[in-house]
């Protein structure tokens, strides 16, 4: 097989994080400021066998049919593709929603990436496709099957059913194939991720590549049309400039095997976050000979995003040092719209920190955060952040699998 996947749903996360959490610092004597909220968007980390329903369906747990669907579809040419997907409840991808009222900090985790967008919240979630094509009858001549693994992203306005979407029989052109899919980014406007693409047809091969695209490529159309993904000129000239500087010294790049020259497509970046800030990368591919095959060097394009496709970050108001000394292992922090507020994460933690007087003092005990990679961060503040949280206090509180 391409790849040895475990037909299970990965459910890692520790239901006592996320509980409604609270922390109260004591009360500053000055007057009371408005309330500031942070949604922090993060693909949950796996763990263990523990809490992985059974994909296959197999297993006696009555809970199993929630977090699988497996559908049958006979094709026209007399074939029969045979779907098991994954369901909206076996979604790793998450949102916490940090709000500071008054030095007081509350918490609360949901499910899927909460998106906020200019005509309200929306939610994005993934789903998994497994699916097997084979002929519909055994003596029809045909003594193949096909297979392939997808994932998928889904977008859909708060609070409505997601439309799973599913691998459709001509996209099946191998005897296996996958493609495995994980979000780097999630804005009001645009997202980015990065494939790792396998199979075997005639022979193996295997792809790495980035893409960004508008959020709305997410909403089932009538044709079921997928946008093509965004160039590089998003960016703006700064962005374009350095990809072509960058593509011809490309060029002469050694790969670890020995072999020389690389080069980057248009569409072929992605955003990803680094320490403090979001940035734009390109992704430079290489073929060589022999178990060489394809290699990938990635390459920093710009620093700051245009508005356009993320919403402005403040800047830090301290320094790094000064972040690393109040919580050692920091990994990266943001700062909220008013510079007063910053969260700082750290593997498995984020802190909440105001700044007063140019120090850094933790309103609470840190908040656990079984974050794999984070992919969305976008703050409110006053009235704004008191809109969210009525919205947000709706939502069901995501726990472990019991």
């Amino acid at each position: 097989m391409i790849r040895e996947r475990r037909m299970k749903v990965i459910w890692p996360i520790l239901a006592l994080a996320f509980a409604p959490h609270t922390a109260t610092a004591q009360a500053s004597p000055t007057s009371a400021r408005p309330p500031v909220g942070l949604l922090i968007g993060f693909l949950s980390e796996a763990t263990g066998d523990d809490f992985q329903p059974d994909v296959a369906g197999t297993a006696p747990d009555s809970a199993q049919p929630a977090y699988t669907l497996v559908r049958d579809d006979t094709t026209s040419d007399h074939l029969v593709l045979h779907h098991i997907m994954t369901t909206d409840l076996a979604d790793r991808y998450a949102t916490l929603w940090v709000l500071v009222t008054d030095q007081r900090v509350s918490t609360r985790l949901v499910q899927h990436v909460i998106v906020p967008r200019v005509d309200g919240f929306w939610q994005l979630g993934s789903s998994t496709d497994t699916a097997t094509l084979t002929p519909l009858h055994a003596d029809s001549g045909l003594d193949w099957d096909r297979s392939a693994i997808e994932d998928f992203f889904w977008l859909t306005p708060l609070g409505e059913a997601p439309r799973l979407p599913m691998i459709a029989s001509d996209d099946i052109t191998c005897t296996d194939q996958g493609d495995s899919r994980s979000l780097t980014y999630v804005g009001p406007e645009y997202y980015a991720d990065s494939t790792l693409s396998e199979s075997a047809c005639a022979h193996y091969d295997e792809s790495q590549s980035m893409s960004v695209r508008p959020l709305d490529a997410l909403i089932p159309a009538p044709a079921d049309s997928t946008a093509p993904a965004a160039s590089v000129a998003l960016l703006g000239p700064e962005g374009v400039a350095q990809l072509a500087r960058l593509n011809r010294a490309a060029a002469s790049w050694e790969s670890d095997c020995g072999e020389n020259g690389f080069a980057a497509r248009d569409e072929d970046w992605g955003i990803r976050r680094s320490r403090g800030h979001w940035e734009a990368v390109a992704n430079f591919t290489g073929t060589g000979a022999g178990i060489c095959g394809r290699y990938n060097e990635v390459r920093v394009l710009r620093r700051s995003l245009p508005p356009a496709i993320a919403t402005p970050e403040t800047a830090l108001p301290v320094s790094w040092s000064a972040i690393t000394a109040a919580v050692p292992g920091a990994t990266d922090a943001t700062a909220s719209p008013d510079g007063r507020i910053i969260v700082v994460l750290a593997p498995q933690l984020a802190t909440v920190m105001a700044l007063e007087s140019g120090k850094l003092r933790a309103l609470g005990p840190p908040i656990p955060l079984s974050a794999e990679r984070i992919v969305m961060l976008e703050w409110a503040r006053g009235n704004g952040a008191t809109r969210w949280n009525d919205v947000l206090s709706a939502l069901p509180l995501l726990e472990r699998e019991q």
